[in-house]
């Protein structure tokens, strides 16, 4: 029997190529730490060449919806969050400039209602706009909800406007002369873009509807002289595009 010859070089050339790659792939694959530019357990640590900062987690299941400042405070307001990730249930907390919780609130609606926010508008001395959806059973828009804060949270007015149709509010702003403009989408029937108006007390001044060649939303307004320029994104056919539009302000 002829016994053969196992020759060692490509095997011992196989393993030196591994040894010489290895480096260069995890240089290729893993991250490895900048020192200029780390991120990582001591980002929260104080640097000497930055300012100081701080982060607090708070024992709440929400998401945020916006902020004011006032009276060396800031106030957060947002949504509770059910189960299946719905806003529902509003609330207010005020923290400190180191973020320290001073006090928070939480409303509730009423039977099968509920209510969320989407938008905030501070307006002078510390009072503020909270601007949202009224709820029904967890899931349909049924309309719009309109409250003015103080700066304790406290409830001045609030409004509700319902709506037949499925109602989002996405923005709402102040005028010069006092009023108030929102806006947002009609979605279930129409799909279209709805912008209304409130005076200083809250009371519905007019309501119209747009629709610019398919499912229509306004995603912000900016009052201009005279009028109103109102930004959003129209859905069709041919996908998702953006507009603006410039409207007189007595429409």
């Amino acid at each position: 029997m002829k016994v053969r010859k196992i020759s060692l070089v490509p095997i011992l050339t196989a393993i030196a190529i591994v040894i010489i790659l290895t480096p260069l792939l995890q240089g290729l694959f893993i991250f490895t730490q900048n020192s200029e530019n780390e991120f990582s357990l001591n980002f929260y640590e104080e640097k000497a060449s930055v300012a100081p900062v701080w982060a607090r987690w708070y024992k709440i299941y929400g998401q945020s919806v916006g902020m004011t400042v006032g009276n060396n405070s800031i106030t957060l307001l947002g949504n509770e969050l059910s189960i299946f990730d719905a806003p529902m249930n509003p609330f207010i907390m005020r923290i400190d400039y180191n973020g320290d919780l001073l006090w928070s609130k939480i409303y509730y609606g009423e039977e099968n209602y509920s209510y969320s926010f989407s938008a905030v508008l501070p307006i002078f001395k510390g009072y503020y706009i909270a601007a949202g959806n009224m709820i029904k059973n967890e899931t349909e828009n049924v309309g719009v909800c309109i409250i003015k804060f103080d700066e304790n949270g406290n409830q001045v007015w609030g409004k509700g406007y319902y709506s037949k149709e499925d109602a989002s509010l996405n923005f709402i702003t102040r005028l010069d002369n006092g009023d108030y403009i929102g806006g947002g989408l009609l979605g279930n029937k129409s799909n279209t873009g709805w912008l209304f108006s409130i005076d200083a007390q809250g009371n519905l001044l007019w309501s119209k509807y747009y629709s610019m060649g398919g499912s229509t939303s306004f995603k912000s307004t900016l009052p201009i002289q005279n009028g109103i320029v109102v930004a959003g994104e129209i859905r069709n056919g041919y996908g998702t595009s953006l507009f603006l539009t410039r409207l007189n302000m007595w429409i």
